[in-house]
C-alpha cells in the first residue's frame, strides 16, 4: 500500500474511533472529495476500521467477564458497549456518512459520462437506448418533447421518437470549438459551451424533481415550478433552482467551479461529506469554489463577461491578453502561450470578441486590435512582439 492510503486509512480510523482532530478531518474532507474511487477507498477503511473495534470490544468483554467471573453473558449488545463507548461522539458523523456514501445519484449520472475525445468535430448525442447520433453544426439545436427529441443536421430537421422515464438518461457531448443549444421537456433552455457534456432525461416524469449533470459549461434559462425544484448536478456542487437564469463552469481538473446569477435566486451546495456548505445568490453575483482550500467565496460581477458565450462572442471588460488566452485555451482545447513582454503590457481590451470556427481567425483578429502579433506551430499559439 502506497504512503498516502496507509495516510487515509490512519485517519479514517481515527475518524471511526471519535479521536481525529478539526484538521485531520479537514484533509480527509478535501482527500474524500477529491474523486469518487477515493469514497470507496473510506467505505471500504472505514468497515474494516469498525470490524477492528468489534474484535477490540470482544477482547475487552472477555477480560471484564474473567474479572468478575461473569458466565455465558457475553451477547453482542454487551460486548460492543465497551468497545463503541470510544466512539460514542462518531456514531451520528458514521450514520449520516454512510447514508451519503451509499447514495447512488452520483453513481447514476457518472456511468454516463462520455469520455473526453479531443479529436472529435461534431456534437454526439447519446441516446438512452443505445442510439448514437452525431450533429455537425457549429451551433446545435435540440428539444425534447413528447414525441421525443428533434434536432438539425444539414439543414433537415430530425425526429427521434423516445418514449421513456424519468430513469432513462440521455448525453449529449459539444466537442471544443462548437456550442449547443438543447429546450428540455419543460422549457427550460440550456446552452452548452465547448468541452461540455449534459445528462439529462427526455421527460420530466418525476412527480418532484427536475434533475440533470453538467460536465464542463452551461448556461440555464430554467421555466417556474414552484412544485419542481430544477436540480443541476456537477461533481463538486449542486445547483437548486425554481425559476431563473445563470451561468454554471465546472469543467474536469479546474481549480475553480463557478455559477454566476443572471435573474432570479439560485442555491448553491457543496456535495461535501463532512464539511458541507450552501449559500444563496442574488442577481449580478457570482460564486468561486476554489479545491485549494475547499471554501466558497461570493463577489459581485459583470455577467455578460460569464454569459455572453452563448451568443458566439466574448464579452472584453478590460482584459488583458493573459487572461483572454485562457478563455481561448478553454474553448478551443488548444496551448497558448504569451511572451513575457505582452504579460507586463499595460494594454486592457473592452469590447467583443467573436468565436469563429478556426481559432487562427480568432487570434488574427485579436492580433489587428492589439497590434500584436502571433504564430502557429502544431496545436500551440504563441502571441508575441514584434522586435524593431
Amino acid at each position: 500500500m502506497g504512503e498516502k492510503n496507509k495516510k487515509y486509512r490512519l485517519l479514517t480510523e481515527k475518524y471511526v474511533a471519535g479521536e481525529i482532530s478539526a484538521d485531520e478531518m479537514a484533509v480527509l474532507d478535501a482527500w474524500l472529495n477529491n474523486t469518487q474511487y477515493n469514497k470507496q477507498l473510506f467505505n471500504k477503511y472505514k468497515q474494516e476500521a469498525e470490524l477492528k473495534h468489534i474484535e477490540t470490544a470482544d477482547n475487552d468483554w472477555n477480560k471484564f467477564a474473567g474479572k468478575y467471573n461473569i458466565e455465558g453473558k457475553k451477547t453482542n449488545n454487551k460486548r460492543l458497549i465497551i468497545g463503541l463507548s470510544s466512539i460514542a461522539a462518531a456514531i451520528s458523523i458514521i450514520v449520516g456518512l454512510s447514508f451519503q456514501l451509499n447514495d447512488t445519484t452520483f453513481d447514476e449520472y457518472s456511468s454516463l459520462i462520455i469520455e473526453e475525445t479531443e479529436t472529435a468535430t461534431s456534437t454526439t448525442l447519446h441516446l438512452a437506448d443505445g442510439k448514437r447520433f452525431s450533429i455537425d453544426e457549429r451551433h446545435a439545436l435540440l428539444a425534447t418533447d413528447e414525441e421525443g427529441i428533434h434536432f438539425s443536421q444539414d439543414d433537415k430537421q430530425y425526429t427521434e421518437n423516445v418514449k421513456s422515464a424519468q430513469s432513462d438518461l440521455n448525453t449529449i457531448q459539444v466537442p471544443y470549438g462548437r456550442t449547443a443549444q438543447l429546450t428540455l421537456d419543460d422549457g427550460t433552455q440550456v446552452w452548452l459551451n465547448a468541452g461540455s457534456q449534459l445528462i439529462f432525461p427526455i421527460h420530466f416524469n418525476d412527480v418532484d424533481k427536475r434533475e440533470v449533470m453538467l460536465i464542463g459549461e452551461g448556461y440555464f434559462d430554467v421555466t417556474p415550478d414552484k412544485d419542481k425544484p430544477f436540480k443541476v448536478l456537477t461533481e463538486e456542487m449542486t445547483y437548486t433552482v425554481l425559476g431563473t437564469s445563470f451561468n454554471i463552469r465546472s469543467y474536469n481538473n479546474t481549480p475553480v467551479v463557478s455559477a454566476v446569477l443572471v435573474e432570479g435566486s439560485l442555491k448553491v451546495e457543496r456535495n461535501s461529506t463532512f464539511n458541507k456548505q450552501q449559500t444563496i445568490l442574488e442577481p449580478g453575483q457570482q460564486c468561486n469554489y476554489y479545491n485549494s482550500d475547499a471554501i466558497l467565496r461570493v463577489r459581485k460581477v459583470n455577467t455578460a463577461i460569464y454569459s455572453s458565450w452563448k451568443e458566439g462572442y466574448l464579452t472584453l471588460d478590460k482584459n488583458n491578453i493573459r487572461m483572454l488566452a485562457k478563455q481561448i485555451e478553454q474553448f478551443y482545447n488548444c496551448e497558448i502561450k504569451v511572451c513575457k513582454e505582452l504579460q507586463n503590457m499595460p494594454v486592457q481590451l473592452s469590447g467583443k470578441l467573436l468565436l469563429d470556427d478556426n481559432v487562427e481567425l480568432v487570434c488574427k483578429a485579436l492580433c489587428d486590435l492589439t497590434g500584436v502579433n502571433y504564430k502557429v506551430d502544431n496545436n500551440r499559439i504563441e502571441f508575441y512582439v514584434q522586435e524593431k
